[in-house]
């Protein structure tokens, strides 16, 4: 009887693991922008507002996919405007960083005229986003039980690790692979700049020369202090981090680290400006994780770390753990608002000091 116990429980376990979809829960589809789903988004914005916005394919990820630039700006003004550049998915796996990027460009053209902020931004600043820089990483995401493998390109190489900064070949000292090649979740490519993801940027970034480079990632469950290091702009970054940290529960970077996108844009990128007498600024934007999960290679666990759908409190931990219930999305606007708030602070501050929105 005993033995026959055992026979159906292993039975029942092996039916409900062959039932479980790969990846994470589909219903956070209906929350979350995959690449088509943006695509549609971003060119029915750019017909509801032609004279703010305009949509340009500035080249294809290495499935073919085109990676989207987003310009918005008031172009009957004057073109001798401070510049400002944001993107988001860097990493595939962490998608509400792409989520972040779209929520911010509707912000800008939805409320201008209606907000003053966005009102400020859209007439005195040229606001460049491109919100998935790894829409292959995104779409594998969609499926893969595994966020390492879906944080990366389709070449299996971790983008945020492919600029020229720095950049030794190693996969880091905190990867804990036993060898550096794609197996590593944090391969760092067979050269740097080697795809063509990471050249898109650094194109975009020599062309047009923008005052504030921001890259939204999410994941870090810690808080990510700014290193003490050579950098002529480290008061500025320090009040800017204080600020960032009192409107968001999120946190910004500049420590260095071999190959990441902020480190090549602020010490190469950037030089000219700096050349010029000007100040820029680089930063990475954690958005979010939910430190009490952990990543795992079942359903929710990944997802969930790196792409919370709302606050933090047991209802999420639950969908988040087994996914029973419904994934609650009612804190999600807010969320996003913090970003925004986020966003707008930065790019006011390439103006100079600015009153912290949260004080």
């Amino acid at each position: 009887m005993r033995f026959l116990i055992q026979v159906v429980f292993v039975a029942l376990f092996i039916t409900r693991a062959l039932a479980e979809p790969p990846g994470p829960n589909p219903k956070v589809w209906d929350f979350y922008h995959d690449y088509e789903r943006l695509t549609t988004e971003l060119t029915g914005l750019r017909l509801a507002y032609p004279k703010l916005m305009r949509l340009t394919s500035i080249g294809r990820s290495t499935e073919g996919r085109r990676i989207w630039l987003v310009t918005i700006t008031n172009r009957s003004l004057s073109a001798q405007r401070p510049r400002v550049f944001f993107d988001g998915a860097l990493h595939g796996s962490e998608v509400i960083g792409s989520e972040s990027m779209l929520h911010y460009l509707r912000f800008l053209l939805k409320n201008y005229k209606v907000d003053a902020t966005a009102t400020q931004i859209v007439d005195g600043w040229i606001t460049y986003i491109v919100p998935m820089v790894n829409p292959d990483g995104v779409q594998k995401g969609k499926t893969s039980d595994d966020y390492k493998d879906a944080r990366k390109n389709s070449n299996l190489v971790d983008l945020n690790r492919n600029f020229d900064f720095e950049w030794t070949g190693d996969c880091g000292s905190e990867s804990g692979c036993s060898s550096c090649d794609t197996s590593c979740w944090e391969y760092p490519g067979p050269g740097a700049f080697s795809e063509r993801e990471s050249r898109i940027i650094r194109d975009q970034i020599r062309k047009l020369r923008p005052r504030l480079y921001l890259n939204g990632h999410a994941g870090v469950d810690r808080a990510k202090l700014i290193r003490v290091e050579d950098s002529p702009d480290e008061a500025r970054y320090l009040e800017q981090q204080r600020c960032v940290a009192k409107i968001t529960p999120f946190s910004i970077s500049k420590g260095k680290q071999a190959g990441n996108a902020k480190g090549w844009v602020y010490w190469t990128g950037m030089q000219p400006l700096r050349d010029q007498g000007l100040h820029p600024l680089a930063f990475n934007l954690e958005i979010y994780t939910i430190a009490t999960i952990q990543p795992g290679n079942k359903n929710h666990y990944w997802w969930c770390r790196y792409n919370p759908p709302a606050a933090l409190d047991d209802e999420v931990a639950q969908w988040c753990q087994d996914g029973t219930g419904e994934a609650p999305v009612d804190t999600m606007a807010n969320r996003m608002e913090k970003v925004g708030v986020a966003l707008a602070y930065l790019t006011l501050s390439t103006q100079g000091p600015q009153t912290c929105p949260a004080e």
